[in-house]
C-alpha cells in the first residue's frame, strides 16, 4: 500500500515536470526562438510515454516544425513522420512532409504526400504547384546547362553565408551575410541556432585574388540580425535589412549612407505602413527611383509578397503596390534583385520548381509578367537564391545544396559556350569503311569546311546553335551524299550523329531529296545545294538517267495534289536543264500525296522522334502532337531523285 502511494506520487511529480517542460517549450515557440524551441521538443519527446500518442504526436509536429524552420530538412522529415505515426490531427502535416520531401530532391515521396493532400483539399494551390515542380525536376534533370557554377571557399565559413551583392568597377567588392561567429564566445541566436547574421565585404584585387573578410562594424549590432543589402547607383546609400524589438515590425528595412569612407549608423526606412508587419530583402530599380522588397503586409497573396515603393529623399517611402499574381503565390516570394537591363530576379516556393526556393526570371511584355524557372544548375532542391549579376554573364548566388545541416554557401557562376557536335562514320551501301573520303560542311551563315576522314572512316565537326547546316560526303568511285541538319535553338550541350552510307553508281536506288514549303512548287533557298550536289553528280558520271518523283503532304485535294506535284517535278527538270544536263537523262513524275515517306535508317537518326521503317500516313500524322505533325508533313513534301539506267550514251 505504501509502495503504491510512493509511485503514484512519483508520477504524479514527473507528469507534473513534463507539463512545466512543455509550457516553456510552447512558450519559445511562440516567441520564434525555433533552435530553443527544438532542443526543448527534442528532449520532451524521449520522455513521454508512447501510451500517450496525442502528446507525442503534436510535440513531434511541433519540433519538425522548429527543424523546418531552421532548414535541417532531414530531421523535419523524421519528426513529422513520427508525428503522422502518432495521427496527430493537423492536416497541414501531410502538406508539410510533401514540402520537405521535395526539399530534399525525394519527389516520389513528395508526390505521394501532394496526392494525398489533394484528396482533402482539391483545389490547394501550393499542392498542385508542388506536383507541378516534381514533375519539372524530373524533365530538368535531363537537360545539360550553358552555366558552370563553383563554391567559393575565400568567403563561405562553417556557418550559413548568403545574399551576395557584387558593387563597384575600379575596386570590386562584394558584400554578404553570414552567421559566422566574429568571437569565440559569441553566443548562439534562440532563433537560427547559430550567431546572428552580420554584413561582411570581401574585396577583389585587379588580378582577380580575393582579400580577407571583413566585417561591416558600424552597420553591426550584437543582438540583432542583419539581412540582405542593396546600394544606391553611386554607392553612397546603402539599404538592409534588420530585426527590431519593435513588435509591429519585427523585420525593417534600414538606410545608412557613407561618410569619409565609413557607414554611419543606420536608421529605419521612413513610410513604412502602420501595421503590424515585416519589410525585408530591398532591390533598388536601375533608375534608382522604386525600393522593391518582401513583406507579410496584410491583403497580398500569402506568405511573404513581392512589393515596390517610390523613394524619396533617399529615406522615405510613398505609396506601395504589391507586384501582383504573376510574381506572387499563397507560397513566398524573396529576394528581389534588378539587373540594369531591367529583369527582376527572384527565389520562390510557391511556384513550380525543384524544391524549396528556386530562383526565377521575370520580363514584362506588354504589361504582363513572364515568369521563367532559371532550371539547373541554379536551382536544386535545396533553398537557392539572393543572385547577383557582373557583366559577360557571370556573378554570384546562395545554395544549401551541399550542406547536410541546411546553411547556405555562396557560389559564383559563369556562362559557357554549349558543345555542340555532329559526328559520324562513312559506310558504303554494304557496310565496309570508308576512309578515304572527305566531309563538306556549309551554314546558312556561310561557314564552308571540309575535313579529311580519320583511317577508321570516322569525321566530327563543331557546331552552332539555331543554325542550319548542309554536311556532304563524298568518296572517289561512289556518288556523293548531302545531309540537312538544323541544330536546336536551346544554347545546351547536344551531339547528334549522321553516319553516311554511299552508293557506287551502278546501283539502282534512291539518291537524294529536296524539300518543300507548303502549297509551293518553288525550290527553297536552303535545299539549292542539294540540286548543285546533284548537278555535279551528273556531270561526274555522265552514263546515268534519273527519275524525279515528287509528292506532298495530307492536305488538300487528290486533283489539287497532283498537279502541284508535277509542278515541283517539272521546276527541278527546268533547274537541271538549265545547267546543262541533257533533257533525255532525266524524267519526272507526280504523284501527289499517295505515297507517304517511309522513316529510312537515315531519317531515324537525324529526326529522333520517328522510328526507322515508320510510314508517314495522315492516320499516323493524326496523332502526332503539333509540333511533330509539322515535321511529318514536311518530310512528305519532297521531290526525290532515283536511278534508273547506269548505261546511257555508253554503247
Amino acid at each position: 500500500m505504501k509502495k503504491g502511494i510512493i509511485c503514484s506520487i512519483l508520477l504524479l511529480i514527473i507528469c507534473s515536470c513534463q507539463t512545466r517542460q512543455l509550457r516553456v517549450a510552447n512558450k519559445a515557440y511562440q516567441r520564434g526562438e525555433y533552435a530553443e524551441a527544438g532542443k526543448r521538443y527534442h528532449s520532451l519527446y524521449r520522455k513521454v510515454s508512447l501510451k500517450k500518442r496525442a502528446t507525442k504526436g503534436f510535440i513531434a509536429f511541433r519540433m519538425g516544425t522548429c527543424y523546418e524552420k531552421m532548414h535541417y530538412t532531414s530531421r523535419s522529415i523524421t519528426a513529422y513522420r513520427n508525428a503522422l505515426r502518432y495521427q496527430h490531427p493537423d492536416t497541414s502535416l501531410l502538406l508539410r512532409l510533401a514540402f520537405q520531401h521535395h526539399r530534399n530532391g525525394q519527389y516520389r515521396e513528395a508526390i505521394s504526400f501532394y496526392t494525398h493532400y489533394l484528396t482533402l483539399y482539391p483545389e490547394h494551390p501550393l499542392a498542385i504547384n508542388g506536383l507541378s515542380g516534381c514533375a519539372f525536376a524530373e524533365t530538368e534533370k535531363q537537360n545539360s546547362s550553358s552555366y558552370k557554377i563553383i563554391s567559393l571557399p575565400e568567403m563561405n565559413s562553417r556557418f550559413r553565408d548568403f545574399s551576395p551583392v557584387w558593387y563597384g568597377k575600379e575596386y570590386p567588392v562584394l558584400y554578404f551575410i553570414s552567421s559566422r561567429a566574429i568571437d569565440k564566445n559569441e553566443k548562439h541566436s534562440r532563433v537560427t541556432g547559430v550567431p546572428v547574421h552580420k554584413l561582411f565585404q570581401i574585396k577583389q584585387t585587379p588580378k582577380g585574388k580575393w582579400e580577407k573578410t571583413q566585417l561591416i562594424e558600424t552597420l553591426f549590432t550584437p543582438e540583432e540580425e542583419t539581412g540582405p543589402c542593396c546600394f544606391s547607383g553611386n554607392g553612397q546609400t546603402i539599404y538592409y535589412t534588420r530585426t527590431t524589438p519593435d513588435p509591429k515590425h519585427p523585420v525593417q528595412i534600414y538606410v545608412s549612407r557613407r561618410f569619409h569612407a565609413e557607414w554611419t549608423k543606420g536608421r529605419p526606412l521612413q513610410g513604412i505602413p502602420d501595421v503590424s508587419c515585416s519589410m525585408a530583402h530591398p532591390a533598388l530599380s536601375p533608375d534608382g527611383l522604386y525600393l522593391y522588397f518582401t513583406s507579410d503586409i496584410p491583403g497580398g497573396y500569402g506568405g511573404m509578397d513581392l512589393y515596390r515603393a517610390r523613394l524619396y529623399n533617399r529615406d522615405s517611402i510613398g505609396p506601395w503596390e504589391n507586384a501582383g499574381s504573376g510574381i506572387n503565390t499563397a507560397g513566398d516570394e524573396m529576394y528581389p534583385s534588378i539587373t540594369q537591363d531591367g529583369i527582376l530576379y527572384f527565389s520562390s516556393n510557391g511556384h513550380p520548381g525543384l524544391g524549396g526556393l528556386d530562383l526565377f526570371r521575370a520580363s514584362k511584355e506588354n504589361d504582363q509578367w513572364i515568369i521563367q524557372n532559371m532550371g539547373m544548375p541554379f536551382n536544386s532542391p535545396a533553398d537557392d537564391f539572393g543572385i547577383c549579376w557582373q557583366p559577360a554573364e557571370k556573378g554570384f548566388f546562395s545554395s544549401a545544396r551541399t550542406n547536410a545541416r541546411g546553411y547556405e554557401q555562396i557560389y559564383f557562376f559563369e556562362r559557357i559556350n554549349p558543345q555542340i557536335k555532329v559526328h559520324g562514320t562513312l559506310y558504303d551501301r554494304e557496310g565496309q569503311l570508308l576512309s578515304d573520303g572527305e566531309i563538306r560542311l556549309i551554314s546558312s551563315k556561310g561557314e564552308n569546311r571540309k575535313l579529311s576522314l580519320s583511317p577508321n572512316g570516322y569525321y566530327s565537326f563543331t557546331l552552332d546553335a539555331d543554325t542550319e547546316y548542309m554536311l556532304m560526303a563524298s568518296c572517289a568511285g561512289y556518288l556523293n551524299q548531302p545531309v540537312s541538319l538544323r541544330t536546336e535553338p536551346e544554347e545546351k550541350d547536344e551531339v547528334y550523329r549522321i553516319d553516311f552510307y554511299l552508293t557506287q553508281p551502278g546501283t539502282p536506288e534512291l539518291l537524294y531529296t529536296v524539300f518543300f514549303d507548303y502549297n509551293s512548287e518553288l525550290v527553297r533557298p536552303d535545299m539549292q545545294m542539294v540540286l548543285e550536289v546533284l548537278t555535279k553528280t551528273l556531270n561526274e558520271f555522265p552514263w546515268i538517267t534519273i527519275r524525279i518523283i515528287s509528292h506532298t503532304d495530307r492536305h488538300g485535294s487528290e486533283e489539287y495534289n497532283q498537279l502541284l506535284s508535277e509542278k515541283r517535278s517539272e521546276a527541278v527538270i527546268k533547274y537541271l536543264l538549265q545547267h546543262g544536263i541533257p533533257e533525255d537523262r532525266l524524267t519526272g513524275q507526280g504523284k501527289g500525296k499517295q505515297t507517304p515517306r517511309i522513316i529510312s535508317r537515315e531519317d531515324a537518326i537525324q529526326y529522333r522522334i520517328f522510328e526507322e521503317g515508320t510510314v508517314l500516313t495522315p492516320e499516323y500524322i493524326e496523332t502526332l502532337p503539333e509540333q511533330e505533325k509539322k515535321l511529318a508533313d514536311q518530310l512528305n513534301r519532297r521531290t526525290e531523285f532515283h536511278i534508273v539506267s547506269t548505261d546511257y550514251n555508253l554503247f
